[in-house]
C-alpha cells in the first residue's frame, strides 16, 4: 500500500499539483479559479472522511481504493479545462475519493498493529507515500515538454486507475488485514 501511494503521489498528485495553478491561471486568467478548487477538494475530503468514520464496512480497503479511483477526475478536467464549473466539481470529488482511504487507513493500522509499534509504522508510511512527491513535482515540467500537457495529464491518469486496480489483486488489501492472527501481547508472552 505504501508503494502505491508513493508511487501516486509522485507522479499523478505531483503532476497535477503543479499543473493545477498554471492551467486554471493561464486558461481562466485567475488565481481564484485555483484557490476555489483547492478549497473544495478540501472540502470533499473532510466530508468523506467524518462519513467514512461513522460507517463500518465489510472490506475498507476495496472502498478506499475505488474511491480513491475517482481521483482521475482532477487530472482529467486539467486535460481539458474547458469550464470553471466542471474544475470545481472534479476537484470537489477529488476530494471526496481521499477521506475513506484517510480513515479507514489509520483506523485499521491501530487495529492491526502492536501499540508500540503503530509510531514507526505511520512514521514509514508517511515518509513512504510522501517522500518521492517532490521529485514527481520537479519532474512535472520537464515531463510537460517531453509528453505535452494534456498527454501527462491523461497518462497519469491512466496509471492511477492501473495502480488502483493492480493494488487490489494483493492479498489483504480489500480487508486491509494480514494473514496473520491480531497480534495480543498475552499470546506472545504464554508461547
Amino acid at each position: 500500500m505504501i508503494i502505491m501511494a508513493s508511487l501516486q503521489l509522485m507522479l499523478v498528485i505531483g503532476v497535477e499539483n503543479v499543473l493545477l495553478p498554471v492551467i486554471t491561471k493561464r486558461d481562466f486568467g485567475t488565481a481564484s479559479v485555483f484557490a476555489t478548487s483547492a478549497a473544495l477538494f478540501s472540502v470533499g475530503g473532510a466530508i468523506s472522511a467524518v462519513i467514512c468514520i461513522k460507517s463500518k464496512v465489510k472490506n475498507p480497503g476495496l472502498v478506499s481504493v475505488v474511491v480513491w479511483g475517482l481521483f482521475i477526475l482532477a487530472p482529467l478536467v486539467l486535460a481539458f479545462p474547458n469550464s470553471k464549473t466542471l474544475i470545481f466539481g472534479a476537484y470537489f470529488i477529488a476530494g471526496f475519493s481521499v477521506g475513506p482511504w484517510e480513515a479507514f487507513w489509520s483506523t485499521q493500522v491501530q487495529r492491526e498493529v502492536p501499540a508500540e509499534y503503530q509510531g514507526r509504522v505511520f512514521a514509514i508510511d508517511l515518509m513512504g507515500s510522501l517522500g518521492l512527491m517532490p521529485l514527481g513535482m520537479a519532474l512535472a515540467g520537464p515531463m510537460v515538454n517531453i509528453f505535452g500537457e494534456r498527454q501527462l495529464l491523461i497518462g497519469v491518469a491512466i496509471f492511477h486507475i492501473a495502480i488502483c486496480a493492480i493494488v487490489l489483486l494483493v492479498p489483504g488489501v480489500k480487508e486491509m488485514k494480514t494473514s496473520r492472527p491480531p497480534y495480543s501481547p498475552g499470546a506472545a508472552i504464554s508461547s
